[in-house]
């Protein structure tokens, strides 16, 4: 898609991004404000796109959608995807846009047109664009609809089309091009278009978000990271993990639930060496917080530490080596947290006496090369005992079969000690004969 054809729906997504940023203001305001909207929601079929489209401006600029339960979802998904496909190409963006703040889609794609005007005139274009509405506007009460920014674009054709991540991925680097030259709103519609080209792609859900933040509209931001979470593939993980530490999301990092999304850590830094290492550690403190992450206690180890040890909870080792890197920590020593503690990541800075670091997975293998030659040592003892032994119990048993028979030979007559003396039982000798 040519970038000139962006330009009426950016004009109408940044009209929306100003109803958006009055929805954390005015979360309380929807009984107030929403009029007739819910029974207009709910009788969607019989009700014309002028209704659906003031009461989804109405419903995006005070609805809190953390509040929405999951009949809500159902009756008002209906009404959207009515606006979604009948209505004009920025009634179709606006509608998107709120049905992905629920974490819905479309059931059906919309098929994007080419036959918009390539270039707007210089009068009309100046007409499109109003960075600053006034503030009768912005604001929608009971009795008066919001001003529509731009003019009614035709209604276009709809085709169905199955998901794409081709196509996704040419959106999302359309809207990288758009982000790196600092335009975060056109980044945002092709971020939204990618997320609608294949809802299960991760990154333009990140991006999304990020854009959200960019411009601070942080609730929004919030519902797509929500949004990233909620597809727990191995590839929106890392990314739920990357956004605790982005500088982009530095704004979000103070609400509870962008903490509760994104596991960002409640971090401890120990001085573990005393005056020698107060500067380190305040630099460790200072770089902490430039990047978004603060640092919840500085306090003093008890102990000296002649090594900087980095301890972590289950489930935080890896943000605790993120945290190494962005500190440019080098090696350190790395350990569980296995005792009850308030803190995910605990950071003990020490002064190193020796020149020549030794990491754990050193000490670790020279352990086990250590443990592995005594069980062979020991092995061979055992081995050697048991033959000694065998040999003994061998040489007993030879002892013992000796002794045995020489207790079976029979025993001899005694001999006398006289040799003139005959034994009592000897046999009379014959008579001689004279």
């Amino acid at each position: 898609m040519h970038i000139r054809t962006l330009r009426p729906r950016v004009a109408f997504l940044g009209f929306s991004l100003i109803l958006a940023s009055l929805g954390t203001a005015h979360a309380d305001k929807w009984d107030k404000e929403k009029g007739d909207c819910e029974g207009t929601f709910e009788s969607w079929r019989t009700e014309s796109l002028d209704r659906l489209r003031d009461c989804t401006m109405r419903w995006e600029m005070y609805r809190d959608i953390t509040k929405v339960d999951d009949n809500q979802k159902t009756i008002v998904q209906e009404a959207l995807e009515k606006l979604y496909q009948e209505g004009s190409e920025r009634d179709a963006m606006m509608a998107l846009s709120a049905l992905k703040r629920m974490g819905l889609r479309p059931s059906k794609l919309r098929e994007k047109t080419a036959a918009l005007p390539k270039a707007a005139p210089p009068a009309e274009a100046a007409a499109v664009v109003d960075p600053e509405p006034q503030p009768q506007a912005a604001r929608a009460t009971k009795s008066s609809k919001p001003v529509p920014v731009v003019s009614e674009m035709p209604a276009e054709p709809e085709q169905v089309r199955a998901p794409s991540r081709r196509e996704a991925k040419q959106h999302e680097g359309r809207g990288n091009a758009f982000f790196k030259a600092g335009q975060p709103m056109e980044a945002l519609t092709a971020y939204l278009e990618a997320c609608d080209a294949d809802p299960t792609y991760a990154p333009p859900l990140y991006l999304t978000a990020m854009a959200y933040a960019r411009l601070g509209k942080r609730d929004m931001s919030i519902d797509y990271l929500r949004s990233l979470k909620a597809l727990n593939s191995d590839e929106a993980r890392p990314l739920v993990r990357r956004a605790a530490l982005d500088p982009e999301f530095k704004g979000l990092r103070g609400m509870a639930t962008f903490k509760d999304l994104t596991g960002t850590a409640v971090v401890q830094i120990l001085n573990g060496a005393g005056d020698t290492t107060k500067p380190k550690v305040d630099a460790y403190v200072k770089r902490l917080q430039e990047i978004g992450q603060p640092v919840a206690n500085v306090s003093a180890d008890r102990n000296p530490r002649q090594n900087t040890y980095v301890y972590a909870k289950t489930g935080f080792e890896e943000q605790a080596d993120d945290l190494r890197r962005q500190l440019k920590m080098g090696l350190v020593h790395n350990r569980p947290i296995h005792w009850p503690s308030e803190y995910d990541i605990i950071i003990v800075v020490g002064a190193p006496t020796q020149e020549k670091f030794v990491d754990d997975e050193a000490e670790k293998n020279g352990q086990k090369k250590a443990d592995m030659e005594k069980a062979a040592e020991n092995a061979k003892r055992k081995k050697e005992d048991k033959e000694q032994a065998e040999k003994d119990k061998l040489k007993k048993r030879m002892m013992m079969i000796k002794a045995m028979e020489e207790m079976e030979q029979p025993e001899g007559p005694a001999a006398p000690t006289d040799p003139t003396e005959v034994p009592l039982d000897a046999p009379e000798a014959p008579a001689v004969p004279e």
